[in-house]
């Protein structure tokens, strides 16, 4: 659902001024808060999928890494492609500055401008984590002190200002996802929770979630805001984590699975709609909010076709190879 969240966030504009009140700003305005959720599933997935491994090698590590970057990279590139085609001109990006961006995008390298598909940045601070996650597999078992000594030296060095845009990137709370990531996973087979204790801790937490996502509360300070993010997060982990008793519906799981299609896609339709229709704003409020689920729709089915057709036959190719 965090992608389906970053889709509405970006889409907000169109459903604001409808019946006289910002329906998009109220509705989405924090819908953002699908990319930390993001980056604090992956840190809980990587670590808690490799905790059984007692012994590294050269050779696995390469293998965990490739295998990550390669989930991630053919699609962000065929994507980044696609952009420049439908969107933007090749030829500006085959030279000068332009060229440099081009070539930083597609290699997760920060830039003071955003990638050439501007959703990027969020996949190179992915990419910086798995980095970070492949150096520490070189400790073993002690894979995960190393890895708390790497926060710690983002925590000490984001007490400095730094004009380097990699470091930026590195010292940027965002890291702060990961962590929380990787603490739950460390931390997780130890929680023993009642049912009833784990339903009050849901309760608690999805109330102040709520409370900050419509803008009811307002966190004091940053960590205040990431501890009810947190909470919010930990609470569906830890019930995937307890004895099952219904399975959650087949159609959700899969949307899941496709998230990161949607993420990448979206912005094909919310720009493609906005160039065929440069007076949407102008539109009825009816007609917006109609167009508005038109996106939606059409952004889930064919993320649907782009990943049962061509990002999972991508994946299972790759696979073979490992």
């Amino acid at each position: 659902m965090g992608a389906v969240l970053v889709v509405c966030f970006h889409g907000k504009e169109q459903l604001n001024g409808v019946f006289g009140i910002e329906l998009g700003k109220i509705l989405f305005q924090a819908g953002s808060v699908g990319v930390p959720i993001f980056f604090a599933i992956s840190g809980f997935i990587i670590v808690y999928t490799t905790k059984k491994l007692s012994q590294n090698t050269f050779s696995s590590i390469k293998t965990f890494f490739l295998k990550r970057v390669f989930r991630i990279l053919p699609m962000y590139w065929l994507f980044t492609i696609l952009w420049m085609i439908v969107f933007l001109s090749i030829p500006n990006y085959l030279k000068g500055n332009n060229g440099i961006r081009l070539l930083k995008s597609l290699f997760f390298i920060p830039d003071s401008s955003r990638p050439v598909l501007f959703l990027g940045w969020t996949l190179n601070y992915e990419i910086f984590f798995y980095i970070l996650f492949a150096i520490s597999l070189f400790f073993n078992k002690l894979r995960y002190y190393a890895l708390g000594f790497f926060f710690i030296i983002i925590l000490f060095l984001r007490q400095f200002h730094f004009e380097y845009d990699y470091l930026k990137m590195v010292t940027n709370p965002v890291m702060n996802y990961f962590a929380f990531g990787v603490f739950l996973a460390l931390v997780i087979d130890k929680i023993k929770l009642s049912k009833l204790q784990l339903q009050f801790f849901t309760s608690i937490s999805i109330i102040l979630f709520l409370g900050y996502y419509f803008q009811i509360l307002h966190p004091p300070n940053t960590y205040i805001k990431l501890l009810i993010e947190f909470s919010f997060i930990s609470v569906f982990i830890l019930w995937d984590f307890q004895p099952k008793t219904t399975e959650l519906p087949p159609k959700l799981i899969f949307l899941g699975d496709m998230s990161f299609s949607i993420y990448l896609f979206h912005p094909f339709i919310l720009l493609g709609f906005r160039q065929i229709f440069p007076s949407l704003l102008q539109f009825p409020d009816y007609v917006r909010i109609l167009i508005f689920i038109i996106e939606i729709l059409l952004i889930l089915s064919i993320s649907y076709l782009i990943y049962f057709y061509i990002e999972r036959k991508i994946i299972e190719k790759l696979n073979s190879y490992f």
